[in-house]
């Protein structure tokens, strides 16, 4: 945990708090890749067919288990993961892991991954780490390149949209900054506007049948932010909707100040009934409601975020 965190707690010491384990991260169809140099190695798991592969998946996780453990799933396919993943549970005979459901797209959600699996080194309780996903998650700045829209589900294309895509040489771009939204781009400005960057960023580049050398466009936007290049991500061509594109993240990669930033604002108290701290009403892990941990959020998670410029 980095020196000077601020995680604000409240309630008595339970049972089973005096050793704290590391968390386990598990990204469900989101592969993590090196994309920090002491990152850890969280367990990447495909979404794979709901049945027939469930020996594979419980040696894959088997580890994992041993240590309680948040699972970070696609929301398009949330429904299916956690059925799988809960049967697992089950068979194996460990404590229910916590489930962390994104809607970021697949270069993103891997860079989460591998994000919160860096920030278990510092975060040493489970229920809070899984708490400063969402202020984690606010901190990543996703441009994706798409020669096609027709299949395109998030976010829908409009009317006009979709006839601008008819013609000839048009390609679009969805980026993140300030919401998700799609751009029909030309060659003069190949990127729409992004924010100005107050820390040390990264830019995850995955090409998949795209032009990898749009990304320096990417790059240029966010004033040179260095590249660096990865394999197509498994679910890229079902996320988008097309098998010619391009993913780019932009994320922090100082992990002590993101993990100041991130859990600075949790209010953590033991769970009666495991023992876990957690930040909400309800245990994310053995499901026992505690019941109201706070009335209101603290002053810190109202402040902007510290990655970007507004």
């Amino acid at each position: 945990m980095a020196e000077g965190m601020s995680i604000i707690d409240s309630g008595p010491q339970v049972p089973g708090e005096s050793h704290v384990e590391n968390p386990s991260v598990v990204g469900v169809g989101f592969r993590a890749d090196q994309f920090l140099p002491e990152q850890g190695q969280p367990v990447s798991l495909p979404l794979g067919p709901e049945r027939g592969d469930l020996t594979d998946l419980h040696d894959s996780l088997v580890g994992a288990l041993e240590r309680p453990t948040i699972a970070i799933i696609p929301s398009r396919w949330s429904e299916r993961a956690i059925r799988r993943l809960q049967t697992v549970q089950l068979v194996s005979g460990r404590p229910p892991m916590a489930y962390y459901v994104t809607s970021l797209p697949p270069l993103a959600g891997g860079v989460l991954t591998a994000l919160a699996a860096a920030l278990g080194t510092r975060i040493k309780h489970a229920g809070v780490l899984l708490a400063a996903l969402p202020a984690v998650e606010r901190e990543l700045i996703w441009v994706t390149w798409l020669r096609r829209i027709a299949r395109l589900a998030e976010p829908s294309p409009s009317f006009a949209q979709r006839l601008a895509s008819l013609v000839p040489r048009r390609r679009f771009v969805v980026s993140s900054w300030p919401e998700p939204h799609l751009h029909a781009v030309r060659d003069r400005r190949k990127t729409p506007a992004l924010p100005e960057l107050l820390a040390q960023f990264q830019l995850a580049v995955a090409p998949n049948g795209g032009d990898p050398d749009w990304s320096r466009a990417v790059s240029a936007e966010l004033a040179g932010v260095p590249t660096k290049q990865y394999e197509p991500t498994p679910l890229g061509a079902s996320w988008w909707g097309t098998d010619q594109l391009v993913e780019t993240v932009a994320y922090p990669i100082d992990v002590d100040a993101l993990a100041d930033h991130a859990a600075s604002g949790v209010v953590a108290a033991g769970c009666r009934w495991c023992g876990e701290r957690i930040a909400s009403s309800a245990c994310p892990f053995c499901g026992h409601a505690l019941g109201p941990i706070r009335s209101e959020p603290p002053e810190s998670e109202q402040e902007p975020r510290v990655g970007a410029a507004a």
